[in-house]
């Protein structure tokens, strides 16, 4: 402190700043605590004026509260309950306090039920962004609803000049495991990646065999099971603009595949580096909402999204049909007065009344393409069910 002002330690900072991300990215303060003392983190150590030393210490559950509830690192200061402005430096992002105040009242409500409140974060720890920054599981509440999302942490450097990266936490892990376990069956590219193609026919078919296995199993999974299987294989996940990079731990496949180690296919450089999946994929808006989207032919219905708007207008469509062809609604001038709408709104309603049952059945289950609003479905669409299929990219009816 001086002149009465609190001044910014570097060390300091970085050292809360990990200490809010790491809660973040593990859910629960005791997971925290135990992390902290595994990798022997310690409190700070303070000299005061009389010379006595103190910390240096394991940090304690209470302390940990104490700073994930600490509104001096927002650059703010708390006087008899009251908020007000400091004069000292932030050095947290308010969207990352928020996340943790979020998670920390959510834990505690949890407890109070008797739940664990928490949801599983798949890839925590693993994600990056194309500038090396750590993206950390985080999520909102809306109207009693959780959506999970992967942020960037910092959100921005010391510049400003990082834009801030959020990605739907479901369409990640979606994106991945879409990933893992089409190129876990995928027998030429697997043999190739995993330097294989000389083993024995024998060999070959005994490990492919656990690689198709290991791609059922992941896909029928519970979360934390999941993750387990994860553990051994994944090194770094990195989003780009338009690409994702997934690198796996070569030694993990070949433990978790039995493949064994020979001179084929251990022991070099070249053997010995990451195994790397590239997934071309970009996030679109998709009505109001950002979604990853999976420019891959295994990817395109890997991503299931309800846009409930689309579903309600859908059955509102086809409730509104049924009534004006049954004669109990006489036109639609009276069901607009009715649903107290314009005759305009509920012509442009009623068009998808008339939508493919394919394109239908897809919006209903999440399927559809992450650029169909309820604008583009009903602006110009055509009467021909193979021309709105073409329209939208929904592809053709079995």
């Amino acid at each position: 402190m001086i002149d009465r002002k609190l001044i910014v330690h570097p060390e300091d900072a970085e050292q809360v700043r990990m200490v809010f991300s790491r809660y973040l990215a593990l859910g629960d303060v005791r997971s925290l605590k135990l992390e902290l003392d595994r990798k022997g983190i310690l409190t700070r150590t303070v000299v005061s004026a009389g010379g006595r030393m103190s910390g240096g210490v394991k940090f304690s559950r209470g302390a940990l509260y104490r700073i994930l509830g600490n509104r001096i690192y927002l650059g703010e200061i708390v006087h008899k309950g009251t908020i007000y402005a400091g004069e000292h430096e932030a050095i947290l992002d308010r969207e990352v306090w928020e996340s943790v105040q979020e998670r920390l009242r959510s834990n505690n409500d949890g407890r109070k039920r008797g739940i664990k409140a928490k949801e599983s974060s798949l890839l925590a720890g693993w994600v990056f962004d194309g500038d090396g920054r750590r993206l950390i599981p985080t999520h909102t509440t809306k109207k009693g609803k959780r959506y999970r999302y992967y942020i960037a942490w910092p959100a921005i450097d010391e510049t400003g000049n990082q834009p801030k990266v959020t990605v739907p936490a479901h369409d990640l892990e979606s994106t991945i495991l879409g990933a893992l376990t089409h190129w876990l069956r995928d027998v030429p590219t697997l043999l190739a990646d995993l330097h294989l193609k000389r083993r024995s026919a024998a060999v070959q078919e005994a490990i492919l065999a656990n690689a198709r296995s290991l791609a059922k199993s992941m896909e029928e999974a519970e979360p934390k099971a999941l993750r387990g299987m994860l553990m051994p294989i994944m090194e770094k996940i990195i989003v780009g603009s338009d690409q994702i990079t997934v690198e796996l731990r070569r030694t993990g496949i070949n433990e978790v595949l039995n493949i064994g180690t020979t001179s084929a296919n251990v022991g070099t450089a070249k053997t010995d580096k990451a195994v790397v999946l590239k997934i071309q994929a970009s996030m679109q808006r998709g009505g109001l909402e950002m979604r990853l989207v999976v420019n891959e032919e295994w990817g395109k219905v890997e991503t299931v999204s309800h846009d409930w708007a689309l579903i309600k207008a859908v059955a509102r469509a086809h409730i509104w049909m049924e009534k004006l062809v049954s004669g109990e609604i006489a036109s639609i001038m009276v069901l607009a007065k009715q649903e107290n709408m314009t005759d305009v709104y509920v012509r442009r309603i009623l068009r998808c009344a008339t939508l493919a049952p394919d394109i239908v059945e897809a919006i209903l289950e999440g399927r559809q393409p992450a650029d169909i609003t309820l604008t583009r479905l009903t602006t110009n669409q055509p009467m021909l069910w193979a021309e709105q299929r073409t329209k939208f990219g929904m592809g053709i009816a079995p």
